[in-house]
């Protein structure tokens, strides 16, 4: 065995002083060989400094004619010294080259498919405009299916950078006319409910010309302008929801829509007869069809509010990712293999200069649409089933008509939209602290049975989290050529010491050399060619591996005390130094990684560097082990295909790049469809419990307990039972 001593210490001033004395004079700084030197270095001011995020152009840039580079490394399993060996493949060339045209291909058909799925979707992009400012439909339109009160025509989805400016203005002018229509409807659902409150409440001081008992007809009438009122201002919704429905397919504006029709005819037949008011089992619901409509505003004012939320975040200077999941099943295996029981369903985040797509997301359809396609024929046929059981107990059309219209109305809740578009608006607010946004509900649908989701080393190390305490020498090698080569290679891997390297020689990266033929070896580093020198960088079995003579492990013993490790560097053959690093928590990272246990994530870890497995990463963070696992070489290139940054991406779940941010979105968008799901089931069980109330009463012949401020109280409290559970699930 070969023996190695160490003697002097050299100072961090004495290593920079050598490198600028070499880049002054062009002579190189020599030190005496088989000489140590030991220095001490602290980030821990650096740790605690925010990083400010990069400018969104800043893409990472990989030489093409590399052979098979993955990530910047190569896959590598033989140990040969040669530069530019090439790669071994399984199976042939062209068993490569097909594989690769296939993807090719299958990314054009997705690509087409989603522009198909896109066009389909523009109906979405209808109304949120005041009446008079309805569109002219184009003849070659007239057989699509109706737009739902949402997106006016004009509305521009983001393409492009150039649309920024014109979307934002969209928004801020859909944010105005629906306050508008919130207000007139605020007053005419206002003035509704006063009118049979003080007829209910106070009948001894009620004004005869406000009086149903009265003036039956003044009070049928004086309902019928308001509802009329409230509608006129509504007439998107109501026409876009009757329409739907006569075209088989409702949606979420379908309910109040019909519930205001019905109410409308109610009405009607009630100024034909005004003395059918003085029965006690009849009741006019003219300010349940306008909370309806009401409440129908006010959620779609909340998905505004979040559009315009997340809007700041994807049109900002910013890094930008987009997260998507893994389709290809044998590739998602693959990374979780040995971390997972169920089938993986696994999350990559992508880095893009644009996020496309943005207003289709925000707008697109969602649960309660779905919900509302079931409800609207559910809730015919409930409501004429009991309309007949009632005419047929009581033998009186206005009882009948009036319990067709409370069914109508009961099976219209009031909380239908905020069951989703609540959770999405607390997650807005949340996430936009931390940089992130989730789009839209198809974000909740997509990722509610995530399981695991990939990551870079670095993005768990930031800089401050790795500290170099010393190195140690050997060999003819020199202290700046040592530490280039190691800083050219480090960087060049995307090393967690790429920043300490840089560090040490005060940040010029101009003096890097270039790495080439970098070569990941599972477990034991990497190695590379810098200039006609085979540079290896790892633990003391891949410089065993390559027939490079290293210390006892004794000598080890002595530096890796305190949870410290040592990283070996090889050049030309020869052992060149011993680094001896720490690493520690950022208290984000940790957070983060909290919160990903604690939802069931798992994660797989791009990594180059010996020093981290399960274990130690498990040991760092506190938490399990058997939540990490290390990426195999092998699967490099399918993460450097997956994470490719592209000029543009369309993605429901956005961040910044950082890992809280992106763990944040995650997350999120995991417990999404949990929280609206809570909230849909209250309301589904208000509908249930509402018909079957109405039933009893149908039965028995007496609707005289079902006052039209009973039902809306009513409706008032399962929606606030259903904001309530909606809340109880953390995002």
């Amino acid at each position: 065995m070969k023996q190695f001593r160490e003697t002097d210490e050299f100072s961090l001033d004495d290593i920079l002083s050598e490198i600028k004395a070499k880049e002054a004079t062009g002579e190189p700084a020599r030190k005496q060989a088989d000489q140590a030197f030991q220095l001490e270095l602290s980030f821990t001011e650096e740790a605690e400094q925010e990083i400010p995020a990069k400018p969104m152009d800043d893409f990472a840039r990989h030489d093409a004619a590399k052979t098979r580079r993955v990530d910047g490394i190569e896959e590598h399993t033989s140990t040969a010294e040669a530069p530019n060996e090439p790669l071994p493949l399984d199976g042939s060339v062209e068993d490569y080259l097909s594989e690769d045209v296939k993807r090719q291909e299958k990314e054009l058909l997705d690509r087409q498919a989603f522009f198909n799925l896109k066009e389909n979707r523009k109906k979405k992009i209808k109304d949120f405009v005041l009446v008079g400012e309805e569109e002219d439909n184009d003849p070659d339109e007239e057989d699509e299916e109706p737009e739902d009160d949402l997106f006016p025509d004009e509305i521009d989805d983001l393409e492009s950078p150039e649309d920024i400016p014109v979307v934002a203005q969209d928004i801020k002018e859909l944010k105005g006319s629906l306050t508008l229509r919130l207000i007139i409807l605020l007053v005419a659902t206002g003035l509704s409910l006063g009118l049979f409150a003080i007829n209910a409440w106070l009948p001894g001081i009620t004004p005869d010309f406000l009086s149903m008992k009265e003036e039956p007809l003044l009070f049928a009438s004086a309902n019928m302008l308001l509802l009329l009122f409230g509608a006129a201002f509504s007439y998107t919704t109501i026409t876009g929801g009757i329409m739907s429905i006569v075209r088989l397919r409702p949606e979420r504006d379908s309910l109040p829509a019909l519930a205001a029709v019905v109410c409308v005819i109610q009405n009607a037949v009630c100024m034909f007869d005004p003395i059918s008011l003085a029965d006690p089992n009849v009741h006019l619901y003219t300010p349940l069809a306008l909370l309806g409509l009401l409440f129908n505003v006010i959620g779609k004012l909340i998905i505004v509010s979040r559009t315009g939320i997340n809007f700041k975040m994807v049109s900002s200077d910013y890094n930008k990712y987009g997260c998507h999941l893994v389709e290809d099943e044998g590739d998602a295996a693959a990374f979780t293999r040995g971390l997972l029981q169920d089938a993986p369903v696994l999350a990559v985040n992508q880095k893009t200069g644009f996020l496309r797509d943005f207003m289709l997301y925000s707008y697109g359809e969602d649960l309660s649409d779905r919900v509302s396609r079931l409800l609207a024929p559910i809730s015919l046929i409930g409501a004429l089933l009991l309309a007949g059981v009632v005419q047929f107990m009581m033998d009186d059309i206005h009882a009948a008509i009036g319990a067709f219209v409370a069914t109508i109305c009961l099976c219209a809740p009031i909380g239908l939209m905020f069951t989703v578009h609540l959770p999405l608006r607390w997650a807005a607010k949340k996430l936009s602290r931390h940089g992130a946004a989730i789009l839209g509900y198809k974000a909740a649908e997509d990722y509610a049975e995530l399981n695991s989701a990939v990551v870079s080393a670095k993005d768990l190390f930031p800089q401050g989290s790795v500290t170099l305490y010393g190195i140690k020498t050997f060999g003819e090698q020199r202290i700046d050529e040592a530490i280039l080569d190691a800083a050219s290679v480090a960087c060049e891997a995307q090393s967690i010491l790429s920043d300490v390297f840089l560090q040490v020689i005060a940040g010029k990266t101009e003096m890097l050399r270039e790495a080439e033929s970098l070569l990941y070896e599972d477990s034991m580093g990497v190695s590379a060619w810098v200039g006609n020198k085979r540079v290896l960088i790892g633990n003391r079995e891949l410089m065993l591996n390559h027939g490079v003579d290293v210390p006892s492990r004794d000598y080890e013993v002595r530096y890796l005390d305190e949870g410290k490790e040592l990283i070996y560097l090889s050049s030309g053959g020869e052992l060149s130094g011993v680094f001896v690093v720490g690493l520690s928590a950022d208290p984000q990272i940790r957070a983060a990684l909290k919160k990903q246990e604690m939802n069931d994530i798992f994660l797989t870890v791009k990594c180059v560097d010996p020093i981290l497995n399960h274990d130690k990463l498990g040991e760092i963070f506190d938490v399990e082990p058997a939540m990490f696992k290390i990426m195999p070489a092998r699967l490099q290139e399918v993460y450097q295909r997956e994470t490719r940054p592209e000029d543009w991406i369309s993605s429901p779940v956005a961040n910044n790049g950082s890992f809280y941010s992106y763990v944040s979105a995650l997350v999120c968008a995991k417990r999404l469809k949990g929280a609206a799901m809570i909230g849909m089931v209250l309301q589904l069980a208000s509908i249930v419990a509402g018909y079957a109330l109405l039933s009893v009463f149908g039965v028995l012949g007496d609707f005289s307990q079902l006052t039209t401020l009973s039902l809306a109280a009513y409706q008032g409290i399962w929606f606030v039972l259903s904001v309530i559970g909606s809340r109880m699930r953390n995002l």
